[in-house]
């Protein structure tokens, strides 16, 4: 992984998507699956008591 890149793919699941959260935040900022799951989450939250991503 190149750090010069911008917002890219690196990880396709949920599970990869809080490994980077938790293990490597440098690439967990880049990914642009750790921001739609973040935007799901904080939206639902408005909506559902607790969002859409229950209890991880």
């Amino acid at each position: 992984m190149n750090m010069d890149e911008y917002i890219s793919e690196y990880a396709e699941t949920l599970e990869e998507a809080i490994d980077y959260a938790q293990n490597n935040a440098t690439f967990a900022v880049k990914n642009v699956d750790n921001y739609l799951y973040y935007l799901a989450d904080v939206y639902s939250t408005s909506v559902i008591p607790g969002g859409c991503l229950g209890d991880l």
